[in-house]
């Protein structure tokens, strides 16, 4: 992977995400560096439209690579063994943030189902009323 070593990232609707600048320890590498996607990502969409066969090419994840060897002063074979579990957690949070919006979609097709049922129901009984309502 080519590391990005910039300290700042420009994201596609042009708000400048200052890496460093946001909060992490290195206890925690792992939340930092899903603090950086949740910062870098415009929202959960978008890191669902990033391919997860490619994520290593995308330029947001490139880009969270410099600022945690730079922020924690890790070396290169220290960022061998903190990368994988840091790759892994960001496909992680992209299945899981796929199966709330999954989760989201259907409820709300539901949702709607449910409604359009409901209306048509009314309309049938009003059309009911009026039809009894005459026949007296």
């Amino acid at each position: 992977m080519k590391i990005i070593k910039s300290k700042t990232y420009t994201r596609s609707d042009g708000l400048v995400v200052e890496l460093l600048k946001v909060y992490g320890i290195k206890e925690n590498t792992v939340k930092y560096a899903l603090k950086l996607i949740d910062a870098l990502f415009i929202d959960k969409q978008d890191l669902q439209n990033a391919d997860s066969k490619k994520i290593d090419e995308d330029p947001r994840v490139k880009a969270i690579y410099g600022p945690i060897k730079q922020k924690f002063n890790f070396s290169v074979e220290e960022m061998s063994i903190i990368w994988p579990p840091v790759h892994d957690s960001i496909l992680s949070k992209r299945r899981n943030q796929g199966k709330i919006l999954k989760a989201n979609v259907t409820q709300n097709e539901s949702t709607s189902t449910t409604l359009t049922l409901q209306v048509v129901n009314h309309n049938n009984n009003e059309q009911q009323d009026e039809t009894g309502a005459g026949e007296q």
